[in-house]
Protein backbone atom coordinates (compact mmCIF):
# COMPACT_ATOMS: atom_id res chain seq x y z
CA UNK A 1 0.00 0.00 0.00
CA UNK A 2 0.49 3.63 -0.01
CA UNK A 3 3.90 5.17 -1.83
CA UNK A 4 5.04 1.25 -2.37
CA UNK A 5 3.15 0.44 -4.57
CA UNK A 6 5.68 0.47 -8.04
CA UNK A 7 7.75 -1.66 -6.02
CA UNK A 8 5.17 -4.30 -4.94
CA UNK A 9 4.12 -4.65 -8.27
CA UNK A 10 7.44 -5.54 -9.56
CA UNK A 11 7.96 -7.65 -6.38
CA UNK A 12 5.27 -9.68 -5.59
CA UNK A 13 5.86 -12.07 -8.46
CA UNK A 14 9.31 -12.83 -7.30
CA UNK A 15 8.03 -13.76 -3.87
CA UNK A 16 5.27 -15.80 -5.35
CA UNK A 17 7.67 -18.35 -6.94
CA UNK A 18 10.17 -18.16 -4.00
CA UNK A 19 7.95 -18.71 -1.36
CA UNK A 20 6.33 -21.49 -4.07
CA UNK A 21 9.65 -23.50 -4.25
CA UNK A 22 11.25 -22.98 -0.53
CA UNK A 23 8.63 -22.56 1.84
CA UNK A 24 6.42 -25.46 2.36
CA UNK A 25 6.92 -29.21 1.84
CA UNK A 26 8.19 -28.63 -1.51
CA UNK A 27 10.96 -31.02 -2.54
CA UNK A 28 12.56 -27.72 -3.69
CA UNK A 29 12.68 -27.06 0.37
CA UNK A 30 15.52 -28.33 1.71
CA UNK A 31 17.59 -26.89 4.54
CA UNK A 32 20.80 -29.20 3.21
CA UNK A 33 20.31 -27.44 -0.19
CA UNK A 34 21.25 -23.89 0.33
CA UNK A 35 22.89 -23.90 -2.93
CA UNK A 36 19.36 -23.89 -4.64
CA UNK A 37 17.69 -20.86 -3.02
CA UNK A 38 21.24 -19.41 -4.27
CA UNK A 39 21.05 -20.32 -7.58
CA UNK A 40 17.55 -19.60 -7.95
CA UNK A 41 18.11 -15.59 -6.75
CA UNK A 42 21.32 -15.66 -8.91
CA UNK A 43 18.66 -17.10 -12.20
CA UNK A 44 16.05 -14.05 -10.81
CA UNK A 45 18.89 -11.45 -10.88
CA UNK A 46 19.97 -12.47 -14.24
CA UNK A 47 16.28 -12.82 -16.01
CA UNK A 48 15.77 -9.39 -14.72
CA UNK A 49 19.05 -7.59 -14.85
CA UNK A 50 18.07 -6.14 -19.16
CA UNK A 51 14.95 -4.66 -17.25
CA UNK A 52 16.40 -3.26 -14.05
CA UNK A 53 19.89 -1.58 -15.91
CA UNK A 54 18.26 -0.86 -19.07
CA UNK A 55 15.04 0.70 -17.72
CA UNK A 56 14.55 1.16 -14.26
CA UNK A 57 18.43 2.18 -13.38
CA UNK A 58 17.76 5.19 -16.18
CA UNK A 59 14.85 5.98 -14.95
CA UNK A 60 16.08 6.32 -11.25
CA UNK A 61 18.61 8.67 -12.66
CA UNK A 62 16.48 10.73 -14.27
CA UNK A 63 15.11 14.40 -12.82
CA UNK A 64 12.68 13.13 -10.00
CA UNK A 65 11.26 16.94 -9.66
CA UNK A 66 8.62 16.27 -12.44
CA UNK A 67 7.41 13.00 -12.38
CA UNK A 68 6.80 13.14 -8.56
CA UNK A 69 4.56 16.69 -9.24
CA UNK A 70 2.70 14.67 -11.89
CA UNK A 71 2.42 11.72 -9.30
CA UNK A 72 1.05 13.84 -6.07
CA UNK A 73 -1.70 14.83 -8.11
CA UNK A 74 -4.57 13.55 -7.24
CA UNK A 75 -6.22 13.51 -10.30
CA UNK A 76 -2.79 12.01 -12.05
CA UNK A 77 -1.97 9.30 -9.70
CA UNK A 78 -4.20 6.16 -11.05
CA UNK A 79 -2.70 7.19 -15.00
CA UNK A 80 0.34 7.00 -13.53
CA UNK A 81 0.36 3.97 -11.58
CA UNK A 82 -1.58 2.46 -14.90
CA UNK A 83 1.37 3.29 -17.05
CA UNK A 84 3.55 1.69 -14.81
CA UNK A 85 1.59 -1.51 -14.42
CA UNK A 86 1.51 -1.54 -18.70
CA UNK A 87 5.49 -0.93 -18.46
CA UNK A 88 6.07 -3.94 -15.66
CA UNK A 89 3.57 -6.36 -17.84
CA UNK A 90 5.41 -5.64 -21.46
CA UNK A 91 9.10 -5.62 -19.78
CA UNK A 92 8.97 -7.61 -16.68
CA UNK A 93 9.94 -11.28 -17.18
CA UNK A 94 7.15 -12.30 -14.39
CA UNK A 95 4.75 -9.71 -14.86
CA UNK A 96 2.87 -8.28 -12.43
CA UNK A 97 -0.27 -8.92 -10.21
Amino acid sequence: GGGLWALEAFVQPLLKRFRYHFEGRRETNRRDKPEWVFAHCVAQMRSHAPLLSGEVQPMLRAPLAPLRAAASQPSSQGAVRERYLRFLSAHCPDGVE
